[in-house]
């Protein structure tokens, strides 16, 4: 009875077997047409997306093979064309799965390279700061170095993560040092806001900021919060020096506004009326404006001014000197006129201005003297001569280039004068309106000169 059960049960059993590959069959003669289209599709795409497309390579797969094998010759025809396709379309992602393992693999070897390097820090000599700088560019390395798989970077970073320790072990006694000195440095700036001589505390500043420069660092944590402490110690004492600097500025614009109210009344004075008086007021506005609390180009640029109004004065009164020692010749010469006694017509009044030496001359010996010394202040002056006498002034222009190249002085032209003005009148050719105007010309020449000095 045992047997007859179970073989039932195997008959009942295989019948379903059959009834379900029956069922196998009818649902994959149509989807199997449907997959090696999509891989044809997939096939025919230019995806850069490997990834995606090896999994879309996968899904294909398994659903081809959740389909089965009716063992038939069209459905081993069907698998045969799928498998096609499939290798087809998973060819880029093996060339790029190829690429991608050795980019990979050539990070790592890049990586193993600092690595290297960064032991080296270790186990060679370095002066700290040199150690300290190699171990930054190190870091800022690793950062930028191309990325391989993660279980390959987990243990490359183990290995530098413990190897950066050690190196942060040896430098960790320099950046003490340097965070005590930074912080010495900060103490020192802060006291200085408290000096009343803000520029001397600018110098001291100064200075405490180039120290600043020759100390290493003191530590990421700590680096920043020292260096704003110290340079908003610095900001108080250079601001309270601007602010000492700009009133200072401000009573020097005040003391330069009165002293151009002073210049600009006697500029207004000088315009009006120019007195040799002013000549002194000048000179006191010169002094003051030395002894001025003003910056070097103000006081240049007020000078300047002041040279302008000296030069006003200048020239007015040389105009007035002109103009009187023009109206004392005319008046010297005019009362000479025919007299033979020139200490009756003149006196000191009558030409306070020209030289006294001009009124103390001897008369000439004759009057081929007096001609010769005329002609002698003519030439000297480069003033002309009356026509007739032009073969005598040729002999003294000779006589003058003779003494020239001997080395002998010229004459002494306040003595020729002085004769001259003595022996006028005394000859026939010291006298009328030719003489005169002769001894006007060679009077206003030599006075100017004298008057200017």
């Amino acid at each position: 009875a045992t047997r007859q059960v179970i073989d039932k049960r195997y008959q009942q059993t295989e019948a379903e077997i059959a009834r379900l590959e029956g069922w196998q069959n009818y649902i994959a003669a149509p989807r199997k047409p449907q997959l090696i289209e999509q891989a044809q599709a997939l096939v025919s795409t230019d995806d850069t997306d490997m990834p995606g497309r090896a999994k879309a390579v996968k899904v294909l797969r398994q659903q081809w093979q959740s389909l089965g094998s009716t063992g038939t010759a069209d459905d081993e025809a069907l698998n045969t064309q799928f498998d096609t396709l499939l290798e087809e379309a998973f060819a880029p992602c093996r060339t790029y799965f190829a690429e991608l393992e050795a980019a990979q693999l050539s990070a790592a070897e890049e990586r193993e390279q600092l690595i290297a390097q960064l032991t080296a820090l270790v186990s060679e000599d370095y002066e700290p700061l040199a150690r300290y700088q190699r171990f930054e560019q190190l870091k800022k390395q690793w950062q930028q170095a191309p990325q391989t798989d993660a279980e390959r970077y987990n243990a490359l970073r183990k290995r530098w993560d413990g190897i950066s320790e050690q190196v942060n072990e040896l430098l960790s006694p320099w950046i003490q040092h340097n965070r005590e000195q930074k912080t010495a440095l900060v103490e020192q700036a802060e006291l200085l806001s408290s000096q009343d001589d803000a520029a001397e505390a600018c110098e001291q500043a100064k200075s405490l900021q180039q120290q600043w420069k020759q100390v290493g660092p003191a530590g990421k944590r700590v680096e920043s919060k020292l260096w704003f402490a110290f340079k908003a110690a610095n900001d108080v004492v250079f601001g309270k020096a601007k602010a000492q600097q700009q009133q200072a500025r401000s009573q020097q614009r005040s003391v330069a506004q009165q002293w151009l109210q002073s210049l600009d009344t006697l500029s207004a004075e000088i315009e009006q009326t120019p007195l040799p008086e002013h000549q002194e007021a000048v000179i006191a506005l010169g002094d003051e404006l030395a002894s001025l609390a003003v910056h070097p180009k103000e006081r240049k640029a007020l000078g300047s001014q002041l040279s302008k109004v000296k030069a006003v004065l200048d020239e007015a009164l040389l105009s007035q000197l002109q103009d009187s020692i023009t109206r004392q010749v005319d008046a010297v010469v005019e009362s000479l006129g025919d007299t033979t006694d020139i200490n009756e017509s003149l006196t000191p009044a009558l030409a306070p201005d020209l030289p006294v030496s001009w009124w103390k001359g001897q008369v000439a010996d004759n009057e081929n003297d007096l001609q010769h010394d005329m002609l002698m202040l003519e030439v000297l002056a480069q003033q002309p001569s009356p026509t007739e006498l032009e073969s005598q002034r040729s002999t003294v222009q000779l006589q003058l280039m003779q003494s020239k190249l001997n080395g002998s002085a010229l004459p002494d032209t306040d003595a020729l004068i002085a004769r001259v003005i003595a022996s006028s009148g005394q000859f026939d050719a010291a006298k009328g309106e030719g003489w005169q105007r002769r001894l006007q010309g060679i009077l206003s020449y030599y006075a100017m000169p004298a008057l200017e000095e």
